[in-house]
C-alpha cells in the first residue's frame, strides 16, 4: 500500500489540482526572479502525448524519509528544467539556448536541475503537512536523471505500472513565453486516471523511458538504447575515448565524439566553453567557439579560438573564448580565492579540488587585518543568504575581485539562490563538486579587466 504522505498527496492532485499548480508557478518564479504562469494541460491529451511522449524528459522518483521510493514522482520536459536549473544556476540565456538547442546538459546545470526538484517537493510537503497536520517527507530522489521517454504515459511504468495514477501536468509561461512543461504524479493505488491499462498499451507500443540519454559520463558519452516494442528500461553505455556508444534495439542513437555542451554565459556576456566527448585527453572535437574537448582526466591542450579545434580533453566546458579573447578562467593561470569559515570543511573539500585542477588558490585562514590579495575571482561558501550578503560586501568594500563573485553551499535552498541573485552573483555551485564541474564554471566566468599579476615565491 502507499504510504500516508504519498495518498495525501494522491487525494491533493485528485481534489485540488489548483493548489498543486500554484505550487509550481510559484517556486519556478521564485527561482527565475519573476512571476510565472501556469496554464493547466492534465485534460488535453493530445497536448500530452506531444509534449511528454518520446521526448527527452527530466524524471525525479520521490522517495520517504528513509529514502525509499514512493509511488510519487516530478517531471519536467527539457525546457522546464533547463530553464529553472539554468535560473538556480545563475546561469546566462547565451548558455540556455545553447543547451536546448544540443540537448547536452553540463554537470552543473544537471545538480541545479536536481536542487529546483528539491525545492519543488520540499513545498508539495509543506501544503501535505498544512492539509493533514502531519509532518511528511517528500523528497526528490538521488537517482534523478535525464530521460527519453517512450509515448506518454508509458514513463509512470518506470515507477509503477500496475496501479493507477493520478496527475496534474501545467504549461509555464514567462512574460508570454513558452518555458515547457511539469508534472507532478501519485498513485493511492487504488484509483486513477491513469489507469494500467494505459500504461501496458503505451509501453507495448513503444517501450519505457531510455536512461541516461544524452548524459555525459565521466568515462566518454552514455547514450541509451531505445529498443521498440519492449517494457522496461534500456542501460546507456559509457565508452571511453570518445567513440560512439552503441545502442541496442531499434531507434538507438549513435553519439560521435565531439558532441558540444554549454555556451553562452551571464548577463555580462561571458561565453560558455563547449564540451567534446572524450577520455583522459585522448579524444579531438569540434569544438565551437574553440572550447576543449570534455571527459575525465588530462587537460586541455588546443588554444581557444573562435571555430577553433581543441585537443585533449579536460572538464566538461573546456577551454572557452569569443573572438576578443576574454571570456574563460583558465585554472592553470588563474587565482581565485574563497570566502568561508576556515574551519567548515565544504569550503576546505572544494579549494583542494581546485588546487586539483591547478588553480592557484589563497590559505583559509588569514592573520587578523590582513587584507587578500586581488583575485580572478572570488567564491563565497556559506548557507545563509544573511553571511552571503555581508561576506560579498566586503570582498567589494575590500576590492578583492575586479572579476565574478560565485556562490557555493552544501546546503542550496531557494532563499540562498535569491540572496545569490540580490548580492549579483554571477554563478552558483552546489556542492560538493567535481574537478570537471570546476572547470566547467571557470569556462564561463568573465576574466577580470584588470587583475593583479602573480609575483614568484621568494
Amino acid at each position: 500500500m502507499a504510504d500516508d504522505a504519498t495518498r495525501l498527496f494522491t487525494r491533493l492532485l485528485r481534489e485540488e489540482p489548483d493548489v498543486i499548480l500554484q505550487i509550481l508557478a510559484e517556486n519556478v518564479g521564485s527561482l527565475v526572479g519573476a512571476e510565472v504562469e501556469i496554464d493547466p494541460i492534465h485534460e488535453d491529451e493530445a497536448q500530452l502525448r506531444e509534449t511528454l511522449g518520446n521526448k527527452d524528459l527530466y524524471f525525479f522518483p520521490i522517495t520517504d524519509h528513509q529514502e525509499n521510493r514512493t509511488t510519487a514522482l516530478l517531471i519536467m520536459d527539457l525546457p522546464a528544467a533547463v530553464h529553472a536549473g539554468a535560473a538556480f544556476a545563475l546561469m546566462g540565456p547565451e548558455q540556455v539556448e545553447e543547451v536546448l538547442e544540443t540537448g547536452e546538459v553540463p554537470d552543473i546545470l544537471h545538480d541545479s536541475i536536481g536542487e529546483v526538484a528539491n525545492v519543488i517537493c520540499g513545498a508539495a510537503a509543506n501544503v501535505i503537512r498544512e492539509k493533514s497536520g502531519q509532518a511528511p517527507e517528500f523528497r526528490r530522489a538521488a537517482d534523478f536523471k535525464k530521460v527519453h521517454a517512450g509515448p506518454w504515459p508509458s514513463i509512470l511504468g518506470d515507477i509503477n505500472g500496475d496501479v493507477p495514477w493520478e496527475f496534474v501536468a501545467g504549461r509555464l509561461t514567462l512574460k508570454g513565453e513558452d518555458r515547457g512543461v511539469i508534472l507532478f504524479a501519485g498513485s493511492d493505488e487504488e484509483k486513477g486516471v491513469i489507469t494500467p491499462e494505459m500504461i501496458r498499451e503505451a509501453r507495448a507500443g513503444g517501450g519505457g523511458s531510455d536512461e541516461g540519454a544524452g548524459q555525459a559520463a565521466d568515462e566518454g558519452e552514455a547514450v541509451a538504447t531505445s529498443g521498440a516494442g519492449g517494457g522496461g528500461t534500456d542501460e546507456g553505455e559509457a565508452v571511453t575515448g570518445g567513440s560512439a556508444a552503441a545502442s541496442a534495439g531499434d531507434g538507438g542513437e549513435a553519439v560521435g565524439p565531439g558532441k558540444t555542451a554549454g555556451g553562452g554565459g551571464d548577463d555580462g556576456g561571458a561565453a560558455a566553453g563547449a564540451a567534446g566527448a572524450g577520455s583522459g585527453g585522448g579524444a579531438t572535437g569540434e569544438a565551437a567557439a574553440g572550447a576543449a574537448g570534455a571527459g575525465s582526466g588530462g587537460e586541455a591542450s588546443g588554444e581557444a579560438a573562435t571555430a577553433g579545434k581543441a585537443t585533449g580533453g579536460a572538464g566538461a566546458a573546456g577551454a572557452a573564448a569569443t573572438a576578443s579573447g576574454a571570456v574563460g578562467l583558465d585554472p592553470s593561470s588563474s587565482r581565485i580565492s574563497l570566502s568561508a569559515q576556515p574551519a567548515d570543511p565544504a569550503a576546505r573539500d572544494l579549494r583542494n579540488a581546485l588546487l586539483e585542477i591547478g588553480v592557484n588558490v589563497p590559505p583559509l585562514y588569514r592573520p587578523g587585518g590582513a587584507v587578500p590579495r586581488k583575485s580572478d575571482a572570488v567564491i563565497v561558501v556559506t548557507r545563509s543568504p544573511t553571511d552571503l550578503k555581508l561576506r560579498t560586501e566586503r570582498i567589494r568594500a575590500i576590492g578583492q575581485t575586479e572579476g565574478a563573485i560565485v556562490v557555493a553551499s552544501d546546503h542550496p535552498t531557494r532563499e540562498l539562490v535569491l540572496a545569490a541573485r540580490e548580492v549579483g552573483a554571477a554563478g552558483f555551485l552546489v556542492l560538493p563538486t567535481t574537478p570537471d564541474k570546476l572547470r566547467e564554471l571557470l569556462a564561463r566566468l568573465p576574466r577580470p579587466a584588470q587583475a593583479e599579476p602573480e609575483t614568484a615565491p621568494a
